[in-house]
């Protein structure tokens, strides 16, 4: 795995993908601003989510699309309530590419690597075994 510089072409794809889950949230009748109580309305919605893509056996593509939406805000949030100095940064070589440079991930001034984007992913694949909020407490004290 190697690091690549986050370019600012990258940031404005998280920035339009954050933007895209404040909206979403709003349908919800909640009102994101980047705070830990966020995390748990996410889960709700990332509930509804897998249950809709089990209900209506919505493809790989439904994933993904909400896995870049809500796990660039899960990923933001974390940057702007960490202690440990997150910042994103760019894996290449990833079998989860889905921008043309590669993966976005977050890296700690520790080197520590937490994985928001793809952990969304397995939350809406496998339900609630892949609950976000202890991903976000975990990444937290790392």
């Amino acid at each position: 795995m190697s690091e690549n510089m986050f370019d600012e072409e990258n940031q404005q794809r998280i920035v339009y993908f954050c933007e895209r889950a404040i909206r979403r949230a709003r349908d919800f009748g909640y009102d994101f601003k980047y705070e830990s109580k966020d995390i748990i309305e996410m889960e709700k919605i990332l509930e509804d989510l897998f249950l809709a893509k089990e209900r209506e056996n919505l493809d790989d593509d439904f994933l993904w699309r909400w896995s870049w939406v809500f796990g660039s805000y899960l990923g933001e949030t974390i940057i702007r309530n960490s202690a440990k100095g997150h910042k994103w940064t760019v894996v290449k070589n990833s079998k989860y590419e889905s921008l043309n440079s590669g993966v976005p991930v977050l890296i700690s001034k520790d080197k520590w690597i937490a994985t928001p984007i793809n952990k969304v992913y397995k939350r809406l694949l496998n339900g609630e075994e892949d609950n976000i909020e202890m991903f976000y407490k975990d990444v937290l004290m790392h």
